[in-house]
């Protein structure tokens, strides 16, 4: 959560995430290009996403520790946290439907992860 964003422990957050908040490793209060630095010096391998092109988030490979940058549901990512990623993950969907809630799009990023990781090991 880059400066200017909400604070992950504002009660309304905590509830939403109903706890998940407390087991998943986020940053907070970095300006992007600081973001970008330190989640590669801790060995993520960074993507941002776009409603427009990039690899289908199927196809994407999360076997390695894995920072996903989501933006504003209106605006999207700035310019330069989408070029300073490793790479662009899109969700596949109907060419009719315009862009997915942040929320949702989220999920099913971290679903997608959790697949990958729980069924490769099986």
């Amino acid at each position: 959560m880059t400066r200017g964003t909400i604070d992950p422990f504002n009660p309304k957050v905590v509830r939403a995430s109903m706890g998940s908040l407390f087991r998943l490793p986020f940053l907070v209060d970095q300006d992007s290009s600081e973001a970008l630095q330190t989640l590669r010096s801790l060995g993520y391998q960074v993507f941002s996403t776009s409603v427009k092109a990039g690899t289908s988030l199927w196809e994407a490979d999360f076997s390695r520790p894995t920072a996903v940058l989501l933006g504003q549901e209106g605006a999207g990512l700035p310019a330069e946290l989408v070029e300073g990623a490793d790479g662009i993950l899109t969700i596949p969907m109907n060419p009719a439907v315009n862009s997915l809630n942040v929320a949702l799009s989220a999920g099913l990023v971290v679903y997608e992860a959790y697949r990958q990781n729980t069924f490769r090991r099986l």
